[in-house]
């Protein structure tokens, strides 16, 4: 980390806006090293994500000369990103849909060399990213299922559904990742948010992986918090019950009675 790291590191979070962040990159981008590089490319990704939600459409965010400029850096400095920034980075191409496979295929291939020392969080954000690229990285992937062996337990609720999610997306069937994150999710089921459970259902149905006591009590205890359930959230729990033959009736009449509830309310009469 050189000595102007932090600093510029420190400016870069001060930033509000991933305008201001990609003007910025253009100002410092000769003093910034590999950690300011993917911290500024994250930070972009994040604000256009959270603040930005979407509203400025991605072909002007692609024709920044800031993104562009960040992307050239990134690929130089690869070969120097940590675990940390290289899950980072692609995650960002992810949420910014920047189709660069080779930058993508590249921070991959570093991912592949230093894996046994990335943590769950960066692993699952990394094959989310690729699942939401939709690109293959075969070495990597390969890799995921004794990743996921040796480390479930340090896995979050999120890692776990974003895990089969992707593999899902992907369309990639790989009973060993769903067999063990599925055992685990049932441990941590208590801590699932209603969008781990309705990934995990969604993942499962995709690839027709059945594991009809799993599902039940996923889908039993998502009865207990229909309200907290957003509405695409619902139907996707519902649809995965359904592909895979599943009629748990708890969830089906308090998740009817939700979306009626729902509907009453948007009517007012």
């Amino acid at each position: 980390m050189g000595f102007l790291s932090v600093p510029i590191n420190e400016e870069i979070m001060s930033l509000g806006t991933w305008r201001e962040v990609l003007k910025h990159a253009l100002v410092r981008g000769e003093a910034m090293d590999e950690i300011n590089i993917v911290t500024s490319l994250h930070r972009a990704a994040k604000l256009y994500r959270e603040d930005d939600a979407g509203r400025t459409p991605l072909e002007e965010v692609h024709a920044s000369e800031g993104l562009v400029y960040l992307l050239e850096l990134t690929r130089h400095f690869a070969a120097r990103c940590r675990p940390q920034q290289i899950a980072n980075a692609v995650w960002s191409c992810a949420v910014l849909s920047v189709h660069e496979k080779d930058l993508v295929d590249r921070l991959c291939d570093f991912a592949v060399q230093r894996l046994s020392s990335f943590t769950p969080q960066n692993a699952a954000n990394t094959v989310w990213a690729l699942a939401t690229l939709g690109y293959q990285h075969e070495a990597l992937l390969e890799l995921i299922p004794r990743y996921v062996e040796v480390n479930v337990q340090g896995f979050s609720p999120q890692d776990l559904a974003n895990t089969c999610w992707a593999f899902a997306r992907l369309q990639r069937p790989c009973d060993e990742v769903f067999r063990i994150i599925i055992a685990e999710s049932l441990v941590v089921l208590p801590t699932f948010q209603p969008q781990n459970m309705s990934n995990l259902v969604w993942a499962c149905a995709t690839l027709l992986y059945k594991d009809e006591p799993a599902m039940r009590a996923i889908a039993e205890a998502g009865a207990e918090r229909v309200e907290e359930f957003g509405t695409q959230e619902l139907s996707n729990l519902t649809w995965g019950l359904a592909t895979l033959g599943m009629l748990v009736e708890v969830w089906m009449e308090n998740s009817a009675a939700e979306m009626a509830r729902r509907s009453r309310d948007c009517c007012p009469q």
